[in-house]
């Protein structure tokens, strides 16, 4: 969807679209304004207009969030929904009064309650949770120092484990930056007595905390503060004026940060860089320079774009799929590829490839297809205002990033555009790129073949089962997280959340690994059942976009069914819930001769009888395997 620009006045602009009804439109209208002119005002403008969105009609993920803080945090909370848009997250924010985080937790009849969050933001203020230790440290003595650490973490703990008792909502909680000017000046720093060592504990003790109530995450402030600088952090004149501890840019780094993790709630996070060439990869152009002549190597200007793929190839291990789309020859790009000795990315580094005289936009569509992911998981890097803006045109839902006409700042640039956390880090992660890469030769098998079956039998697949245990459950619950389009419920799952839903009675969850001739995919799907009485259902069923169209999701669902049959049930119903990405799966449990049943508020229920389950494929051979130690 192309959106209509209006450069004399864009808020004008998309309350027309919003009173015509066209929520899509607006949302891109929103986005592209905040790319264009991200000023405070029109963050405002926009997260105003954002509470006007549908949902549904803008194709947006709708999140609360509950902001609880000891100082004023209401600044933020426009800031959060307008760098939520960008994202396709539609916050709703609820913040609570001035130092009221307590009571907010603990009181059954506060707004917050009603609010019901999805995600509650913990900021608390060391200045005001324990004065002592921000303001006095050098009158306390060892013990009374240790007696506020522990008086600041119980008072956390309770509330916590308050919210705990009525919310599942995920918590974030602010990590206690160290302190600038700390009690000792330069000799605090050596000190295992000194203040700042005794924040560092603080923070420590923090981690341990959440590690244990579980989906309680922590926002590193000295990170945040250090990334833009303690003295533009600090708003003097905002503190005396309004209590607010922070700068404008210090409330945007702050909304950003929460958004990362917002994404990754809602497995909204990007999963594929797509990278121009010329002038972004090296320096000058290719076709005009020759290998020898662009700009790559050990002295500047090179030696910054070498950096830049060093970072690339960092986020390349992270699990972040790499593809090129550039106006060049194909023949001159793969010479540099593999030739040039400089270059830190090589061809086996790249899904795919994009190397043509092209549109960027019909490029970026074809990307999309081949690696079989929605647009809205790509990142398009470019150092030509012309493409990027023709991109953002085309698709406001690919993030487009130009770089600066600086190399030096690149690689930093990149690496803080914090689109591509995840809640885990596994061995499939680090394969990412390579399983999507080795997708070229089935494709070409499959051409070659005269029949699916033979195309089938020729892949030699094994589908191992694995009950879910402790040594896959970070990989379950990662993929819950990650898979859009095969996903019939879209049911998101933290590892904690997933623990808990297999310690519960009549629950079970299957991993599913699949290998073939040419390679171990990975785990490439997940299955939850839960048999109560005769009845089973399939909770949650899953699976890579990368496996599809091989038979393998029936293999799944045979021993799925056969599993519900020996737990003692008689039918077996499956839960579909529609959403804009997974209309692939809407007659999945139709077309397997399930029968449609009353729905389940937006779910859509299908039951089958048991007497006779599905048989599974024949060229697919199913080893079980029995979890080795339960979660």
């Amino acid at each position: 969807m192309k959106p209509i620009v209006s450069f004399d006045d864009p808020v004008e602009r998309i309350d027309a679209l919003l009173a015509e009804g066209k929520h899509r439109a607006a949302w891109a209208e929103m986005i592209h304004l905040v790319e264009r002119e991200p000023t405070g005002a029109v963050f405002q403008a926009v997260a105003d207009a954002a509470t006007k969105l549908s949902p549904k009609d803008a194709d947006l993920v709708p999140v609360r969030v509950g902001l609880l803080a000891n100082f004023t945090i209401d600044l933020v909370a426009p800031l959060l929904l307008a760098q939520g848009l960008p994202s396709r997250l539609l916050v709703d924010p609820y913040v609570a009064g001035f130092d009221t985080w307590i009571q907010e937790i603990l009181d059954p009849s506060s707004s917050l309650r009603e609010a019901a969050p999805d995600v509650v933001v913990l900021a608390l203020q060391l200045e005001a949770l324990s004065p002592a230790l921000a303001f006095r440290f050098l009158e306390l003595t060892p013990e009374q120092v240790n007696a506020e650490v522990e008086s600041a973490l119980a008072r956390i703990e309770e509330a916590v484990v308050g919210l705990r008792a009525w919310s599942r909502a995920k918590v974030l909680i602010h990590a206690f930056p160290t302190p600038i000017t700390p009690a000792l000046g330069i000799l605090d720093a050596r000190l295992s007595t000194g203040q700042t060592a005794t924040v560092r504990r603080l923070n420590e003790q923090l981690a341990s905390l959440a590690e244990r109530i579980g989906d309680v995450f922590l926002v590193d402030l000295s990170r945040l503060v250090a990334s833009i600088g303690a003295v533009r952090w600090q708003d003097a004149r905002l503190w005396g004026m309004a209590k607010i501890p922070f700068s404008q840019a210090a409330a945007r780094a702050l909304a950003a940060e929460y958004v990362r993790y917002l994404r990754a709630f809602k497995g909204l996070s990007r999963k594929v860089l797509v990278l121009d060439l010329d002038d972004t990869l090296w320096g000058g152009i290719l076709g005009e320079d020759g290998i020898e002549g662009i700009r790559l190597g050990d002295e500047y200007p090179g030696r910054a774009f070498v950096e830049l793929q060093q970072a690339i190839l960092g986020l390349h291990r992270r699990g972040v799929v790499l593809a090129i789309n550039s106006k060049n020859n194909e023949e001159d790009v793969l010479e540099v590829l593999m030739k040039h000795p400089s270059m830190v990315l090589r061809p086996e580094h790249f899904a795919a490839t994009r190397i043509n005289w092209q549109d960027k936009s019909a490029n970026m569509s074809e990307l999309a297809d081949e690696l079989g992911l929605s647009l809205d998981s790509f990142v398009f890097i470019d150092d030509s205002e012309v493409e990027c803006e023709r991109m953002r045109q085309s698709f406001p839902e690919v993030m487009t990033v130009r770089l600066e006409a600086e190399p030096a700042a690149r690689a930093g640039a990149v690496l803080a555009l914090g689109v591509f956390d995840t809640l885990s880090y596994s061995d499939e992660d680090r394969k990412r790129g390579a399983l999507y890469k080795q997708e070229a030769p089935r494709t070409k098998l499959r051409a070659g073949a005269q029949s699916l079956d033979d195309f089938y039998r020729s892949l030699d697949m094994v589908l191992d089962v694995y009950a879910v245990g402790r040594a896959q459950v970070q990989r379950a619950a990662d993929l819950t997280q990650r898979t859009n389009q095969f996903n019939l419920t879209t049911r998101r799952y933290t590892v904690d959340e997933l623990t808990a839903a297999l310690r519960a009675s009549g629950c079970e969850a299957y991993a599913f690994r699949l290998t073939d001739r040419f390679g171990d995919n990975g785990i490439i799907g997940v299955g939850m059942i839960e048999v109560d009485g005769s009845r089973g259902a399939i909770s949650n069923l899953l699976m890579s976009c990368r496996v599809l169209r091989r038979t393998v999701e029936d293999a799944v669902l045979a021993f799925l069914m056969t599993r519900a049959r020996e737990l003692g049930a008689c039918e077996i119903e499956g839960r579909f819930r529609p959403t804009r990405k997974n209309g692939q799966t809407k007659d999945f449990y139709r077309d397997r001769g399930f029968s449609p049943i009353a729905p389940d508020g937006d779910t859509e229920r299908f039951v089958r009888s048991l007497a006779e389950p599905i048989e599974s494929p024949k060229w697919i051979v199913v080893r079980r395997h029995e979890a080795a130690d339960a979660v």
